[in-house]
């Protein structure tokens, strides 16, 4: 594989990554994949790239920009001579490896061939969902790349997993809770009652089964599985991401904007505009804030942070949210003024 230069975006859902996917693709100089690791992508064929449907009706349901284009396009050029699948790809990738890379030659080889089959004249741009735990193997593995990590603030961001199907069948709440009884260290962390699940290899199955399971479970417990990846993502992000972007603040702060976008150019060379960008701050949540904040410190007790982040973090939390209407929230302000990088 040849040394060239590449962006890694890492998110969690709902946090603004669709926006930057397709503000990435709408520039010449990148050649932008969408969610390298969903598992929908067993399904992708060379001559069939649109397996979702969207147009302006489709990507309005999850509140995203509208595409000129199928979402995995980019992904022919991956296709070898007479493959009928795409080439290295794992279904493990998406959830069984989601808090450790197992298979790490397969991905290896996977993330190669989409950069090595991207057009010479264009910078690769990987746009991932299922990742936020990974970015230590990318940096390990990509020691050139850049490697940007988007956060917003994670009481927003599970109001926007909440309204996007709420109880019963609500498929970020079913992810959520897959992810955490893949991984028998992080169940034992987070249930508090015994949860009769064995996985399979058949993923669509085992969501399937995950939805049913997820109505046994409270909103309140729903949010403390997301508020465990939220706080190990950005806990990891700090370490390993060359940038963290944060999506509340480009909404607000042009001087921040200005910030961001110098530091793509000095990597990419491209100048880019992202004064289009907006994302909903929710004043009216489905948790109480007190609740919230209650189960943010129970987790912050079980997980392993770093002693310098959590009690930071400790202190910023209990501001969220604080009815302050449109106004910046003094969390993400303090937050970023700690842990902007240098």
């Amino acid at each position: 594989m040849e040394n060239r230069k590449t962006v890694f975006l890492h998110s969690m859902f709902r946090a603004g990554s669709t926006y930057i996917f397709n503000k990435f693709r709408s520039y010449d100089a990148f050649y932008t994949y969408y969610e390298p690791l969903h598992h929908d992508l067993v399904r992708l064929k060379k001559e069939s790239l649109d397996i979702w449907n969207y147009d302006k009706k489709a990507t309005d349901v999850m509140n995203h920009p509208e595409l000129g284009k199928p979402h995995f396009y980019e992904f022919h050029t991956a296709f070898g001579p007479g493959s009928e699948c795409l080439p290295f790809y794992d279904t493990d990738f998406a959830y069984k490896e989601f808090f450790k890379v197992q298979k790490s030659d397969v991905l290896k080889h996977y993330i190669d061939n989409l950069i090595d089959t991207t057009p010479k004249e264009k910078i690769p741009v990987l746009q991932f969902n299922r990742t936020s735990m990974r970015i230590d193997w990318f940096k390990q593995h990509y020691a050139d790349s850049l490697n940007l990590f988007l956060l917003r603030n994670p009481r927003d961001q599970f109001e926007s997993y909440y309204q996007r199907g709420k109880a019963g069948k609500n498929v970020f709440l079913t992810i959520n809770l897959y992810i955490v009884l893949l991984d028998p260290k992080v169940s034992d962390l987070l249930l508090d009652k015994r949860v009769d699940f064995n996985s399979s290899d058949n993923v669509g199955a085992d969501l399937s089964v995950c939805m049913d399971l997820s109505k046994n479970f409270t909103i309140k417990e729903h949010y403390k599985f997301f508020y465990y990846i939220w706080v190990s993502s950005f806990q990891l992000a700090n370490d390993h991401a060359n940038l963290i972007v944060d999506m509340d603040k480009l909404n607000y702060d042009q001087a921040y904007l200005e910030e961001v976008k110098t530091k793509i150019h000095d990597y990419t060379l491209v100048d880019m505009d992202f004064n289009d960008y907006k994302i909903k701050n929710n004043t009216q949540l489905s948790i109480a804030p007190k609740s919230m904040h209650k189960i943010e410190n129970s987790v912050n007790d079980i997980a392993d942070l770093n002693d310098d982040f959590k009690e930071n973090l400790l202190g910023y939390l209990s501001q969220l949210n604080d009815n302050t209407a449109v106004e910046p929230l003094p969390f993400l302000q303090k937050l970023f003024g700690y842990f902007k990088k240098r």
